[in-house]
């Protein structure tokens, strides 16, 4: 296997052209972008098979692991490692993005995985894109023709397909400062027969006088993306606190027809992938409801 070591952005763009140079046998597919290597190494067997398919790794670019401040955002580098974000502190990072990195993997499996490739890894469980997404972070796309920004959100449609070409690198995330009273986040497994999947919920809001001035709420999961609605959010603004029990039905009721056409879920599946299927959105109407019930005004905390 053919692994390719760049010292500039440059040399690690032009490595991803899917035709070689004159003279090196031709690629039969475009290069693998590396950063730590932790969900590679995971799949080692399967991509390995690829014998046309090189490894671009991006461990010497050292300005893909900068993570700087400014007065209106925080960029945190794609190749910057879990463990140094997690350094750095909730003080500076969101509550619900630390909440979500800490909750990968283990400390010595963080010191190598970075963010990016939490985001990127075809098939991986993208535990950061719920959180992500709540606080509306964007995301820098970087190929020989230039840079371009994307929402989040665009990241992943459904398993394994991302929003990236197949030569871009996704170079930075960049987060907007702001500031919320509320932030959660939870990974929670989903009791499936004979599969494996993990539900991640975030929730951000910002409560002023007793109300909700701003509702913030994004789930995703391997197999289906993530689902996040600005519809059902302006819905949420406003709410007086403690939402009153009528007002939490009716939202209810709106989620479940949101996460049933997330899911796919229908009568007319077969009976086990159904159940499946009804069990992750039980879930997460049931994380809804915990995040709601837990919103209190100023005056009764």
């Amino acid at each position: 296997m053919v692994v390719y070591e760049p010292s500039t952005m440059a040399e690690a763009l032009s490595r991803l052209v899917r035709s070689s140079a004159p003279g090196e046998r031709p690629e039969r597919a475009p290069a693998l972008v590396m950063a730590g290597g932790t969900y590679l190494m995971s799949r080692r067997r399967e991509w390995s098979r690829d014998e046309g398919r090189p490894l671009v790794s991006l461990h010497r670019l050292d300005a893909l692991s900068r993570i700087t401040r400014t007065q209106r955002h925080l960029d945190i580098g794609a190749a910057a490692t879990l463990s140094r974000i997690l350094s750095i502190g909730p003080n500076v990072i969101p509550d619900s993005l630390f909440a979500a990195i800490k909750s990968v993997a283990t400390p010595s499996v963080r010191v190598l995985a970075t963010l990016g490739g939490n985001l990127c890894s075809a098939g991986g469980e993208h535990t950061t894109l719920a959180s992500l997404c709540a606080l509306g972070a964007q995301l820098e796309l970087r190929s020989a023709g230039g840079a371009r920004w994307v929402p989040v959100t665009s990241l992943v449609a459904a398993a394994g397909r991302g929003v990236s070409g197949p030569e871009e690198i996704l170079t930075r995330i960049r987060l907007p400062l702001a500031e919320y009273d509320v932030e959660v986040f939870r990974r929670e497994e989903v009791r499936i027969p004979g599969a494996r999947e993990h539900l991640h919920f975030c929730a951000v809001a910002r409560l002023r006088h007793g109300v909700t001035q701003e509702l913030r709420m994004a789930m995703a999961t391997r197999s289906h993306g993530v689902l996040r609605s600005t519809e059902f959010e302006a819905r949420c603004a406003g709410l007086g606190l403690p939402v009153p029990p009528r007002a939490r039905a009716e939202l209810r009721e709106v989620l479940d027809l949101s996460l049933q056409r997330f899911l796919g879920l229908s009568e007319e599946q077969e009976p086990q992938r159904r159940v499946a299927l009804a069990r992750t959105r039980d879930l997460g109407l049931r994380l809804w409801d915990w995040f709601l019930a837990g919103l209190r005004s100023d005056e009764q905390e």
